[in-house]
């Protein structure tokens, strides 16, 4: 029984060491990943989210900072399959659900892309860009809108006779008078 006892203890102190290590270079690894990322070296920190992920396969943060690298330098399957990683261990997510609509869209799955919108605006109502992210494909679906026109700044405003800013801090849209 003491055997038993003394072999149990023994496992448990190499688990909680094993263990603490890994978070110890989990964090070190994590750190130097934002850091890199802050600094837009996103090939460099996407390497350094590969080596935290390995000490901690779990971390949905991770997998999200991840696919946002790659998002940044257009490897945009692979940031769909990072992006699913998160909301599987993450589904209330909504940052996740948009970047990934985003990314469908801009891979031409449009519906796949809306129904990313429509959730992430079910799991966060109050986020505002999750709406104007929506936006314009439902305009792009109902009115026709000319598919070649990708730039959804001023050529999107200019076409709908809209702006943006009449000096409200949410940035109201107001129609041009003369349009």
């Amino acid at each position: 029984m003491l055997k038993t006892l003394l072999a149990l203890s023994a496992t448990f102190l190499m688990f909680a060491t094993t263990t603490s290590a890994q978070n110890k270079y989990f964090l070190t690894y994590y750190n130097k990943a934002e850091k890199l990322y802050q600094a837009k070296d996103f090939i460099n920190a996407k390497l350094y989210y590969d080596s935290a992920l390995k000490k901690n396969s779990t971390h949905a943060y991770s997998y999200f900072k991840r696919a946002l690298s790659l998002y940044a330098e257009e490897n945009l399957p692979a940031a769909i399959l990072d992006f699913d990683k998160t909301i599987s261990l993450d589904p209330t997510n909504g940052d996740a659900y948009n970047f990934r609509g985003d990314t469908k869209i801009r891979l031409k799955d449009t519906l796949g892309g809306i129904r990313d919108f429509d959730t992430s605006i079910i799991i966060e109502p109050n986020n505002y860009s999750y709406y104007t992210d929506r936006g314009p494909l439902h305009f792009d679906r109902i009115a026709g809108y000319d598919q070649r026109c990708h730039s959804w700044g001023q050529d999107y405003l200019a076409r709908t006779g809209c702006k943006i800013g009449d000096g409200n801090e949410l940035g109201s849209v107001s129609v041009y008078p003369n349009f």
